[in-house]
Protein backbone atom coordinates (compact mmCIF):
# COMPACT_ATOMS: atom_id res chain seq x y z
CA UNK A 1 0.00 0.00 0.00
CA UNK A 2 1.69 3.26 -0.86
CA UNK A 3 1.01 6.68 1.21
CA UNK A 4 -1.73 8.03 -0.97
CA UNK A 5 -4.28 4.74 -0.57
CA UNK A 6 -3.35 4.64 3.33
CA UNK A 7 -3.84 8.20 3.49
CA UNK A 8 -7.49 7.20 1.70
CA UNK A 9 -8.11 4.81 4.01
CA UNK A 10 -7.64 6.58 6.97
CA UNK A 11 -9.84 9.01 5.91
CA UNK A 12 -12.85 6.70 4.79
CA UNK A 13 -11.97 5.25 8.13
CA UNK A 14 -12.61 8.40 9.85
CA UNK A 15 -16.11 9.25 7.87
CA UNK A 16 -16.94 6.13 8.74
CA UNK A 17 -16.73 6.57 12.42
CA UNK A 18 -18.53 9.95 12.22
CA UNK A 19 -21.40 9.16 10.42
CA UNK A 20 -21.61 6.09 12.86
CA UNK A 21 -21.62 8.47 15.57
CA UNK A 22 -24.21 10.49 14.43
CA UNK A 23 -26.64 7.32 13.69
CA UNK A 24 -26.03 6.21 17.19
CA UNK A 25 -27.04 9.79 18.90
CA UNK A 26 -29.87 10.09 16.37
CA UNK A 27 -31.21 6.43 17.64
CA UNK A 28 -30.53 8.12 21.43
CA UNK A 29 -32.61 10.95 20.90
CA UNK A 30 -35.57 9.05 18.88
CA UNK A 31 -35.86 7.07 22.36
CA UNK A 32 -36.51 9.64 24.73
CA UNK A 33 -40.15 9.49 25.61
CA UNK A 34 -42.77 11.29 23.65
CA UNK A 35 -45.12 12.38 26.76
CA UNK A 36 -44.11 13.69 30.33
CA UNK A 37 -45.32 11.64 33.62
CA UNK A 38 -48.54 13.98 32.92
CA UNK A 39 -49.09 12.79 29.71
CA UNK A 40 -47.75 16.31 28.07
CA UNK A 41 -46.09 16.57 24.75
CA UNK A 42 -42.42 16.22 25.23
CA UNK A 43 -40.13 18.01 22.47
CA UNK A 44 -38.12 15.53 20.12
CA UNK A 45 -34.50 16.06 18.50
CA UNK A 46 -33.42 15.56 14.84
CA UNK A 47 -29.74 15.77 13.62
CA UNK A 48 -30.11 17.23 10.55
CA UNK A 49 -26.68 17.87 9.33
CA UNK A 50 -23.23 17.62 10.65
CA UNK A 51 -20.47 20.00 10.04
CA UNK A 52 -16.77 18.21 10.04
CA UNK A 53 -13.15 19.18 9.44
CA UNK A 54 -10.66 16.64 9.49
CA UNK A 55 -6.42 17.11 9.29
CA UNK A 56 -4.35 14.65 8.60
CA UNK A 57 -0.93 14.63 9.21
CA UNK A 58 0.87 11.45 8.13
CA UNK A 59 4.98 10.99 9.16
CA UNK A 60 6.86 7.65 8.10
CA UNK A 61 10.60 6.56 8.45
CA UNK A 62 11.81 3.97 6.57
CA UNK A 63 15.48 2.61 8.15
CA UNK A 64 17.47 -0.17 6.49
CA UNK A 65 20.86 -1.69 7.83
CA UNK A 66 23.55 -2.41 5.52
CA UNK A 67 26.14 -5.10 7.36
CA UNK A 68 29.48 -4.04 5.93
CA UNK A 69 31.95 -6.66 6.36
CA UNK A 70 35.30 -7.89 4.75
CA UNK A 71 35.20 -11.30 3.57
CA UNK A 72 38.98 -11.43 2.05
CA UNK A 73 40.96 -11.74 5.00
CA UNK A 74 41.31 -15.08 7.18
CA UNK A 75 38.60 -16.10 9.69
CA UNK A 76 41.02 -14.88 12.76
CA UNK A 77 41.84 -11.65 11.31
CA UNK A 78 38.11 -10.82 9.41
CA UNK A 79 37.16 -7.18 10.84
CA UNK A 80 33.48 -6.43 12.02
CA UNK A 81 31.89 -3.08 11.10
CA UNK A 82 29.01 -1.83 12.93
CA UNK A 83 25.73 -1.95 10.49
CA UNK A 84 25.08 1.42 9.26
CA UNK A 85 21.78 2.86 9.15
CA UNK A 86 20.34 4.40 6.15
CA UNK A 87 16.89 6.35 6.93
CA UNK A 88 14.32 7.72 5.07
CA UNK A 89 11.74 10.01 6.10
CA UNK A 90 8.81 11.17 4.44
CA UNK A 91 5.72 13.57 5.70
CA UNK A 92 2.32 14.04 3.95
CA UNK A 93 -0.40 16.36 4.86
CA UNK A 94 -4.24 15.92 4.11
CA UNK A 95 -7.07 18.28 5.06
CA UNK A 96 -10.76 17.91 4.16
CA UNK A 97 -13.78 19.52 5.23
CA UNK A 98 -17.67 18.77 4.53
CA UNK A 99 -20.84 18.35 5.55
CA UNK A 100 -22.55 14.55 6.57
CA UNK A 101 -26.65 14.99 5.83
CA UNK A 102 -29.22 12.90 7.29
CA UNK A 103 -31.61 11.66 4.52
CA UNK A 104 -35.05 10.04 5.15
CA UNK A 105 -35.44 6.96 3.81
CA UNK A 106 -36.63 6.70 -0.04
CA UNK A 107 -35.05 10.43 0.03
CA UNK A 108 -37.81 12.19 1.40
CA UNK A 109 -40.60 10.39 -1.18
CA UNK A 110 -43.10 8.34 0.26
CA UNK A 111 -42.42 4.81 0.99
CA UNK A 112 -43.89 1.82 -1.24
CA UNK A 113 -46.07 -0.53 1.51
CA UNK A 114 -47.02 -4.00 0.12
CA UNK A 115 -49.83 -6.28 2.42
CA UNK A 116 -50.34 -9.08 1.79
CA UNK A 117 -52.70 -11.81 3.04
CA UNK A 118 -55.75 -14.57 2.33
CA UNK A 119 -58.50 -13.88 0.65
CA UNK A 120 -61.03 -15.23 3.57
CA UNK A 121 -63.42 -16.21 0.84
CA UNK A 122 -61.82 -17.73 -1.46
CA UNK A 123 -60.17 -20.67 0.36
CA UNK A 124 -60.25 -24.64 0.11
CA UNK A 125 -58.49 -27.45 1.11
CA UNK A 126 -56.71 -27.10 -2.54
CA UNK A 127 -56.12 -23.66 -2.78
CA UNK A 128 -55.70 -20.07 -1.14
CA UNK A 129 -56.68 -17.03 -2.82
CA UNK A 130 -53.94 -14.45 -2.29
CA UNK A 131 -54.30 -10.79 -1.98
CA UNK A 132 -51.85 -7.69 -2.41
CA UNK A 133 -52.46 -4.18 -1.61
CA UNK A 134 -49.79 -1.74 -2.97
CA UNK A 135 -50.25 1.31 -1.44
CA UNK A 136 -47.50 4.38 -0.16
CA UNK A 137 -46.94 5.46 3.64
CA UNK A 138 -49.14 8.10 2.69
CA UNK A 139 -51.89 5.86 2.11
CA UNK A 140 -52.72 6.48 -1.49
CA UNK A 141 -52.98 3.70 -3.85
CA UNK A 142 -50.65 2.17 -6.35
CA UNK A 143 -52.08 1.57 -9.27
CA UNK A 144 -51.14 -0.74 -12.59
CA UNK A 145 -47.73 -1.38 -10.78
CA UNK A 146 -46.05 -4.59 -11.20
CA UNK A 147 -46.17 -7.16 -8.31
CA UNK A 148 -43.92 -10.33 -8.21
CA UNK A 149 -44.84 -13.09 -6.64
CA UNK A 150 -42.50 -16.64 -5.79
CA UNK A 151 -42.89 -19.24 -3.23
CA UNK A 152 -39.52 -19.26 -1.26
CA UNK A 153 -38.32 -22.55 -1.25
CA UNK A 154 -35.39 -22.85 0.97
CA UNK A 155 -37.18 -20.79 3.87
CA UNK A 156 -40.42 -23.06 3.42
CA UNK A 157 -38.37 -26.68 3.44
CA UNK A 158 -37.32 -26.13 6.91
CA UNK A 159 -40.62 -24.94 8.18
CA UNK A 160 -42.00 -28.45 7.34
CA UNK A 161 -39.45 -30.53 9.70
CA UNK A 162 -40.80 -33.69 10.39
CA UNK A 163 -43.70 -33.19 7.29
CA UNK A 164 -43.11 -34.39 3.52
CA UNK A 165 -42.49 -31.40 1.60
CA UNK A 166 -41.41 -31.79 -2.38
CA UNK A 167 -40.74 -28.50 -3.68
CA UNK A 168 -41.65 -30.06 -7.03
CA UNK A 169 -45.15 -31.06 -6.42
CA UNK A 170 -45.86 -29.56 -2.75
CA UNK A 171 -47.48 -26.19 -4.55
CA UNK A 172 -47.83 -23.45 -7.36
CA UNK A 173 -48.94 -20.41 -7.91
CA UNK A 174 -51.71 -19.16 -10.39
CA UNK A 175 -49.08 -16.52 -11.60
CA UNK A 176 -46.31 -15.09 -10.43
CA UNK A 177 -46.31 -11.90 -12.02
CA UNK A 178 -49.09 -9.55 -11.51
CA UNK A 179 -50.21 -6.11 -12.16
CA UNK A 180 -52.44 -4.04 -9.57
CA UNK A 181 -55.81 -2.55 -10.17
CA UNK A 182 -57.06 0.82 -10.31
CA UNK A 183 -57.47 0.39 -5.95
CA UNK A 184 -54.36 -1.09 -5.72
CA UNK A 185 -54.98 -4.47 -5.37
CA UNK A 186 -53.53 -7.78 -6.76
CA UNK A 187 -55.02 -11.39 -6.65
CA UNK A 188 -53.58 -14.63 -7.12
CA UNK A 189 -54.16 -18.16 -6.20
CA UNK A 190 -52.25 -20.68 -4.69
CA UNK A 191 -53.11 -24.34 -5.43
CA UNK A 192 -51.35 -27.03 -3.20
CA UNK A 193 -50.31 -30.68 -4.27
CA UNK A 194 -52.36 -33.59 -3.83
CA UNK A 195 -49.73 -34.73 -1.30
CA UNK A 196 -48.99 -32.10 0.92
CA UNK A 197 -50.26 -32.83 3.81
CA UNK A 198 -52.54 -30.24 6.63
CA UNK A 199 -50.05 -27.93 8.66
CA UNK A 200 -47.64 -27.75 6.11
CA UNK A 201 -46.29 -24.68 5.61
CA UNK A 202 -45.70 -22.38 2.38
CA UNK A 203 -43.81 -18.90 2.26
CA UNK A 204 -44.17 -16.60 -0.15
CA UNK A 205 -41.93 -13.73 -1.40
CA UNK A 206 -44.06 -10.67 -2.30
CA UNK A 207 -41.88 -7.82 -4.35
CA UNK A 208 -42.72 -4.37 -6.05
CA UNK A 209 -39.33 -2.70 -7.24
CA UNK A 210 -37.64 -2.50 -4.25
CA UNK A 211 -39.78 -3.29 -1.51
CA UNK A 212 -40.71 -6.83 -0.30
CA UNK A 213 -43.39 -8.69 2.00
CA UNK A 214 -43.74 -12.41 2.96
CA UNK A 215 -46.60 -14.21 3.36
CA UNK A 216 -46.72 -17.93 5.61
CA UNK A 217 -49.67 -20.05 4.02
CA UNK A 218 -50.32 -22.85 5.76
CA UNK A 219 -52.90 -25.74 4.43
Amino acid sequence: MNNNQYIEGTIESLLSSIADGVKEAQESLNDLPPVDLYGRPLPSYHIPYVDFDLAVNLSMRHTSEADIRSNHLPVIKRMRFNPVNQSQHAEISSHISGRIVSVPPGEGLPLVELIAEEDQENRSAKQRGIRILARNSHGETLPNHKVEVNINWELSIPLNAGIPFNRRSAARLESSLLVTRHDGIAETQLYFGSNLKVGAVVLLDINMGNSMTRLSVIR
